[in-house]
């Protein structure tokens, strides 16, 4: 009797990320004064998840509190810092959160390269100027696109129940992305 290692199953597709980020400088989103304000937020919660490698906890709690929120004119980049009080699961209750940075490509990239259209900092700058009129009183970063629901931020998978960034790439390029076998 021959012994049969049980059949893996890969859970998560894979899937092209040169071709989803092709997919964000399409119509759907391109030019970003025309983009819906849902796929404008996804799509600044994506790319500032990845250019951060930040936690979606952290990406919650992103502030725009004066000093939380800082455009650098010299480089094109933005700082960014959580809401006081936010305690990351990798930090210690006695250290305070810390600042990030976030690049911008417009400053690396020339002026007839594709990619700088992926910026980050370019589409948070469209993404605040979007949501201004309806921030009300929300300090954070990200609002709720629909009264009283969660914030974009949260939407992917529940808390646990996969890696946090591949559910991250696969609940939004699903559709976008033609999957590899």
């Amino acid at each position: 009797m021959e012994l049969k290692r049980p059949v893996s199953r890969f859970l998560i597709p894979k899937w092209d990320l040169a071709c989803g980020l092709g997919s964000l400088i399409k119509a759907l989103y391109e030019p970003l004064n025309k983009a819906s304000l849902q796929f404008l937020t996804w799509n600044t919660v994506f790319l500032l998840t990845m250019a951060s490698s930040k936690r979606r906890s952290e990406i919650h709690a992103l502030s725009i509190e004066e000093s939380h929120l800082r455009f650098d004119s010299s480089d094109g980049s933005v700082t960014l810092l959580c809401q006081p009080g936010f305690l990351a699961k990798n930090q210690l209750p006695s250290m305070a959160s810390k600042p990030f940075k976030v690049p911008s490509l417009s400053r690396t990239c020339g002026n007839e390269d594709e990619d700088r259209l992926l910026c980050p900092v370019r589409f948070l700058k469209f993404y605040l100027s979007g949501v201004k009129s309806i921030r009300g009183s929300h300090k954070r970063l990200f609002i709720p696109l629909k009264g009283g629901g969660r914030c974009v931020c949260g939407f992917y998978f529940p808390l646990g129940s996969l890696d946090y960034k591949k559910g991250l790439v696969f609940s939004f390029f699903k559709g976008f992305i033609p999957f590899k076998d």
